[in-house]
């Protein structure tokens, strides 16, 4: 969830990453200039204000990257055009500004 001074919050549980369960809600990172959050089953990925794309959790790669099960938040590439994310039990797709869309995981 983004709140409303645009900070990150997960709760409830979250695959089979280290940092799965969350009884509370809790803030992912410290920025406050995320756009949209998007959850699967085993990752999160989420949209910054600036265009950044960044991956959570167990993952498929992403945009060029190996399979991690990191829990700490990874920008997915140096590209700062995505426009939109969505995420699924294991694989996510988005959107650039020119219209192509990347998909990766399962």
């Amino acid at each position: 969830m983004i709140f409303p001074d645009d900070s990150l919050w997960r709760w409830g549980r979250m695959g089979t990453a280290a940092r799965s369960s969350a009884a509370v809600p809790e803030q992912v990172g410290t920025n406050r200039n995320w756009l949209q959050a998007a959850g699967g089953y085993y990752h999160l990925a989420g949209l910054r204000r600036n265009g950044t794309l960044w991956e959570w959790g167990q993952s498929g790669g992403g945009v060029g990257k190996p399979a991690g099960s990191g829990v700490e938040l990874t920008q997915l590439d140096s590209n700062r055009d995505w426009v939109s994310v969505a995420a699924t039990a294991n694989s996510s797709v988005a959107l650039r500004r020119d219209g192509t869309l990347w998909a990766w995981g399962d």
